[in-house]
């Protein structure tokens, strides 16, 4: 039997773009970012580039929240409301080329996106490691849990009460 953890990290292991949520300056701002999730703890990890409103916005504010969701099904009408999701609140902190390489963010970003060499080459790409604060997961109507700890394994399902 498939567990909520086990949807959860199939999820983070399958995305390949999340949106990021930042406060620019005074205003909301939302992009799409590609990740590499690490585990134990859990943590997400960008390269985006100087040019990106996102980027200086997290130097400013390094508080953000990151949404990944399933893909919605033209066949099923309701997905929309329904896609399994996560939604996390995150701390924003920027690695060095050297800290990205020591803790594997670089190796594992070459190994799900081909063009990270040649970002790599670009002097205004840099590593972000998201620490995920809190998060909600949502498998579907009636089954939204609210996730804690160094792997969100800790799950509080979210009913009527």
């Amino acid at each position: 039997m498939t567990t909520a953890h086990d949807t959860l990290r199939s999820l983070v292991a399958d995305t390949l773009v999340a949106s990021l949520a930042v406060k620019d300056g005074d205003e909301p701002a939302a992009s799409l970012v590609a990740f590499t999730p690490a585990w134990d703890p859990l943590r997400f990890h960008l390269f985006v580039s100087e040019l990106s409103s996102h980027t200086p916005a997290l130097r400013a504010n390094p508080l953000c929240s990151l949404m990944l969701h399933a893909s919605p099904s033209p066949s099923d009408p309701n997905s929309n409301h329904a896609l399994t999701r996560l939604i996390l609140k995150a701390r924003a902190t920027f690695l060095s080329r050297d800290e990205a390489k020591a803790r594997g963010a670089l190796e594992r970003w070459q190994q799900k996106y081909a063009i990270t060499d040649m970002l790599a080459g670009l002097s205004d790409f840099h590593f972000v490691e998201l620490e995920p604060v809190e998060g909600a997961f949502i498998m579907g109507f009636g089954r939204a849990y609210k996730c804690s700890g160094p792997n969100l394994e800790d799950m509080q399902h979210q009913g009527k009460r």
